[in-house]
């Protein structure tokens, strides 16, 4: 939902790294690819217009609508609005943590995945990943900060309100 930034920040960073940035929203994928050439990163970052899950994977978004809406409006809001409101939808194959990874060592991994992190991060390839940092979400009312610590055992897990960093033990 950063339309790049971090990706962006983390190649500049890193010269030797490549980055797979993963984006649902079709007006966002554009402005990612944008911000990416402007960078002159094409080479060194991939840009997927995906989601991450299992099956197929129904995004909805909008830009209007709530005061939550309006706060996410240039990501798409895709999780903070009235579904009853004017929505448009986008659906994917489910892109999972072992096939991305498929094989490459990945020394970081930042994710925002408004609630798909559960299913994403409960995959075996997690244990292979050195630093995760990221949001972990309750949309069901149901999860605590322990839940985002159990579900990564191989990693020393501090969590700070609804940000979370691991590292690989």
């Amino acid at each position: 939902g950063d339309l790049g930034g971090v990706s962006i920040a983390y190649a500049l960073d890193n010269p030797e790294s490549r980055v797979i940035a993963i984006e649902p929203v079709p007006p966002n994928v554009e402005l990612i690819r944008r911000n990416v050439a402007l960078n002159g990163l094409e080479g060194r970052i991939l840009v997927i217009a995906g989601a991450v899950g299992k099956g197929n994977v129904t995004v909805p978004y909008a830009y209007t609508g709530t005061e939550a809406a309006e706060h996410h409006a240039f990501v798409g809001g895709s999780t903070l609005f009235d579904p009853s409101e004017a929505h448009e939808t986008v659906t994917y194959p489910g892109l999972t943590l072992t096939r991305l990874v498929a094989g490459n060592e990945v020394e970081w991994l930042k994710i925002d995945t408004e609630g798909a992190e559960w299913t994403f991060l409960d995959d075996p390839a997690v244990a292979n990943i050195e630093t995760i940092v990221g949001e972990w979400h309750n949309k069901e009312q149901t999860r605590t900060s322990a839940d985002i610590v159990a579900l990564l055992p191989d990693h020393v897990v501090t969590v700070d309100g609804y940000n979370f960093r691991a590292v690989l033990r």
